[in-house]
């Protein structure tokens, strides 16, 4: 089973506590569903995405776009990349862990590694 660290300052963030109701259930959803890997990486559809948080079509749009200018999380052809510190992904750890890591880098489309790069920041919560 994996598992992510989440740091929970995250409800301190003033730009979250500003954030709508969808798009802090669609931000809590991207950093603790089942698709997670060891990387900022996600591979997941929206119709899944809408299955399991009970979003409709308008609110799921709505909180990609917020979340998208808060420069939190970046959207393309069903992958998210999750730019925000209070999910820990960074980290290091045994070997194996490594290794693994590097192995689900490694199975990421080039295309998609290449559309994110120019856009992460790792946000800073604002306290």
């Amino acid at each position: 089973m994996k598992t992510r660290i989440v740091y929970p300052q995250m409800w301190l963030d003033e730009k979250f506590a500003q954030c709508s109701l969808p798009t802090k259930l669609l931000f809590c959803y991207l950093i603790t569903n089942q698709q997670l890997t060891l990387t900022p990486y996600l591979h997941i559809t929206d119709r899944q995405i809408l299955f399991d948080t009970g979003l409709d079509v308008n609110q799921l749009i709505t909180g990609k776009d917020e979340l998208t200018k808060l420069k939190w999380c970046f959207f393309t052809d069903n992958w998210i990349y999750h730019n925000h510190v209070c999910a820990y992904v960074l980290y290091t750890g045994r070997d194996r862990v490594l290794e693994a890591r590097n192995k689900e880098l490694e199975d990421i489309p080039s295309n998609i590694k290449e559309y994110f790069n120019p856009l992460i920041t790792r946000y800073q919560p604002i306290l």
